[in-house]
């Protein structure tokens, strides 16, 4: 991203806010820091969770008051994009909505369906992920599928093709139309508004809670 940015000119401006363990993890640096360096629209302000003694920049974690320090004035008016393990998204996701950041403005790398399915929002307080439902293919067959599973995955397993791209939500090849039961989605789903009043999601980060009939 910061590549294309640089190569296309203009007045798009990024801030890369890039925490690591220390400084030997950095992916880049040197490379980024050129690219900062040689160009008044990129900054570069990388973060040092464990410091060595020879460490002068910024330490800690990214927190909310870091993010708010460095956006400054643009703190609303910027758009965020996370990237990184899963439990960095949390972490992240919730200092930005403590700082009132409207989640439109959030953006994530989505790296496959989400690990732990039992922590999303919406998913039955009591229900374990390893419980098995019966999943209904429009008539055409049945079989039985772990909620924690994606559905596209145990559609696969089951023998039904689906045409599947990303894997992670976004480009919606997978798309599929719940007849009745419930699923929970992961956020990374870009699902359309008009698909969730149809009742269509994209079975990659689609969880069955329930048993399910599926239209592919």
């Amino acid at each position: 991203m910061i590549r294309d940015i640089t190569a296309r000119g203009g007045t798009s401006r990024l801030h890369l806010v890039y925490g690591s363990r220390d400084r030997s993890d950095i992916i880049f640096r040197e490379e980024l820091d050129e690219l900062a360096r040689a160009h008044d629209t990129i900054e570069i302000a990388h973060v040092i969770s464990e410091p060595d003694p020879g460490w002068d920049g910024r330490t800690g974690f990214i927190t909310g008051d870091l993010i708010a320090e460095l956006a400054g004035p643009h703190l609303h008016r910027t758009t965020y994009y996370l990237c990184g393990p899963p439990a960095m998204y949390d972490f992240c996701l919730d200092a930005l909505q403590r700082l009132d950041i409207a989640r439109r403005r959030v953006r994530y790398e989505a790296n496959g369906p989400p690990a732990e399915p039992g922590r999303l929002r919406g998913w039955p307080g009591q229900l374990d992920p390893a419980t098995t439902v019966v999943v209904n293919v429009d008539g055409r067959g049945k079989f039985e599928a772990a909620c924690g599973e994606p559905l596209l995955n145990s559609l696969e397993r089951a023998g039904y093709q689906l045409e599947a791209g990303c894997r992670s939500g976004h480009c919606s090849l997978c798309r599929v139309k719940i007849l009745s039961g419930a699923v929970v989605s992961g956020p990374e789903a870009r699902i359309r508004r008009s698909d969730e009043w149809t009742g269509h999601t994209h079975a990659c980060t689609a969880f069955p809670v329930s048993d399910v009939e599926v239209q592919l």
